[in-house]
């Protein structure tokens, strides 16, 4: 969930300030850039709970 809400900064700020505009409507193909920041993003948060659970494991 980390993961998904992450991507909520980058396309409502970031972009538009980068002059992508909102929802990177200014680009070429706004929803596969959109898609595919919202994947980058969970594949990330799924990668930081990995992780964080081989981390607490107990040594053995």
């Amino acid at each position: 969930m980390f993961g998904i809400a992450s991507v909520t900064a980058p396309l409502l700020v970031m972009q538009p300030a980068m002059g992508l505009g909102f929802l990177a409507s200014k680009t070429p193909k706004p929803l596969p850039n959109c898609l595919r920041s919202l994947m980058n993003h969970t594949v990330f948060g799924v990668g930081l709970f990995v992780a964080a659970e081989a981390l607490t494991l107990p040594a053995r």
